[in-house]
């Protein structure tokens, strides 16, 4: 534990990542694994249902204007903000 509280310590443990029953222990070599499994899970795998539902949902528009007057939606200026921190850290 002293070692540890010093900063000598080091831990030997080797973390690797097993790719088709090889061990991959270089980082950049985990990293491209990595993408290469995440390139593979990609939207090449999804049903047709499912990939018509996205490219329609991918060409529509968000829209974020809202008739709700909660505060929450209000404009405030930095300032304000530090202020309500300040007075929040005050009460505690």
């Amino acid at each position: 534990m002293i070692h540890k509280i010093s900063g000598e310590y080091f831990n030997t443990k080797i973390h690797y990542l097993d790719v088709n029953g090889d061990k991959v222990t270089d980082i950049p070599d985990i990293a491209n694994s990595l993408a290469q499994t995440s390139q593979n899970s990609s939207s090449q795998q999804c049903t047709q249902k499912f990939d018509s539902y996205w490219r329609q949902a991918e060409n529509n528009r968000s829209s974020f204007k809202s008739k709700n007057l909660e505060t929450y939606n209000h404009f405030f200026l930095w300032m304000n903000l530090h202020l309500q921190y300040q007075n929040l850290m005050t009460r505690l």
